[in-house]
């Protein structure tokens, strides 16, 4: 036998730590102790340990949005046991934060049972404040009900690696459909050239080697504000960009280009489906929006005690995520229409000669003339995203 442990007074204590003879109290003689059998003996195993780790926590969030995080409490005790938490969740000011709490345990703070050898979920659901956010997580905290001896596992504390807020971009722009083209492409920054970013954070450990960070951010066309349930461009790309980086920071900042067609707006001419305006100075206009978001993850191990001494570690893998900047960009289109008219006013001519007088040797006899029918030709084109005209 190498050593043990004994129980006194609630308080745990190892023999080799302890000494029972001669000098152990000061000006004091021998001490004995008074074993009463059978004895319980624990020797060194692995210790009866609680172990809390973050098992969700995001490495941010856009203000309003909810918010999750979970912790998974690990036992090593062969027996259920009951025992206290608590959870602190507070904004970068330390103003506590309104949260729901699930999971094993449905409040804030109190007892909750952990069966033998087994775990225990703790859930914490909250809206994301204009601020970044810390989470205090506190599991048999004294280490008294039950008794641990190890407690550097048994307190979480997100500060180092807060859920930052994240940004949300909105932006808007307009182009314009010209009078004589049928169709415009058009390119544009996401963002207005902002940077659209993604940092990954870990709560602990290192990034497992060969992992890399892996997600997409993602664009999607909405429909028309103005004209409802009616997509203004017949395509755009990309809808997706895919990332696969060795980095914990990544940054994208994609230009997107869209294609709007004159017969989106009632105006058809290919179809001989002709639109006047009441006013064909002014142009007619339609509204789309690009929204955009997505997120990236990557592995993290860290290595988890279960008991007194280094050996009794075990490595565990973690997912970090993280959020790109959502946003939206609102696209406005003025497109110019006129088709002409049917019937025109007849136009006034005058009927006279001028410098019709004997001082001029050069005269000018104005009259209106018989009508000439004749056709007219109407050039359109397509405009590509570099304004080149093409017929």
């Amino acid at each position: 036998m190498e050593g043990f442990k004994l129980v006194c007074g609630g308080k745990v204590y190892v023999s080799d730590e302890c000494s029972v003879g001669s000098g152990t109290f000061k000006n004091g003689g021998a001490v004995g102790f008074r074993f009463d059998y059978p004895i319980v003996l624990t020797f060194y195993a692995p210790g009866n340990d609680l172990s809390a780790n973050f098992e969700e926590i995001p490495s941010g969030a856009v203000k309003d949005s909810e918010v999750l995080v979970s912790v998974v409490v690990n036992s090593t005790f062969e027996e259920e046991i009951k025992t206290n938490y608590e959870w602190e969740i507070t904004d970068k000011k330390g103003n506590k934060i309104n949260a729901e709490f699930l999971g094993n345990a449905s409040e804030k703070q109190g007892e909750v049972k952990i069966p033998a050898g087994g775990e225990a979920l703790f859930y914490a659901i909250f809206k994301m404040p204009e601020s970044d956010v810390r989470i205090q997580f506190k599991i048999n905290e004294n280490g008294q009900e039950p008794l641990e001896k190890y407690l550097n596992n048994n307190i979480l504390d997100s500060e180092s690696f807060a859920i930052h807020l994240v940004k949300k971009y909105e932006t808007e722009r307009t182009f314009d459909l010209p009078y004589n083209a049928l169709s415009r492409k058009i390119r544009f920054p996401l963002a207005e050239d902002e940077d659209i970013t993604a940092h990954l954070t870990k709560p602990r450990g290192e990034w497992k080697k060969g992992s890399l960070a892996t997600g997409s951010l993602n664009i999607e066309q909405k429909d028309s504000q103005i004209l409802k349930g009616i997509k203004l461009f017949k395509s755009y790309s990309p809808k997706t960009i895919g990332v696969s980086e060795n980095s914990d920071t990544i940054v994208l900042n994609p230009d997107v280009t869209a294609t709007v067609e004159r017969p989106v707006f009632g105006d058809d001419p290919l179809k001989k489906k002709w639109l006047n305006l009441p006013d064909p100075r002014k142009p007619k206009v339609l509204d789309g929006e690009f929204t955009y978001g997505g997120e990236v993850r990557r592995t993290y191990v860290y290595k988890r005690d279960t008991g007194l001494y280094d050996e009794d570690e075990i490595e565990i893998e973690g997912v970090a995520k993280a959020p790109f900047n959502p946003g939206s960009d609102r696209i406005f289109i003025n497109a110019y229409i006129y088709n002409g008219k049917k019937d025109l006013k007849p136009p006034s001519f005058e009927n006279k000669i001028e410098n019709n007088g004997n001082m001029y040797l050069q005269k000018s006899l104005l009259w209106q003339s018989e009508p000439y029918p004749f056709d007219v030709i109407r050039w359109m084109c397509h405009i590509k995203a570099t304004v080149n005209q093409v017929l």
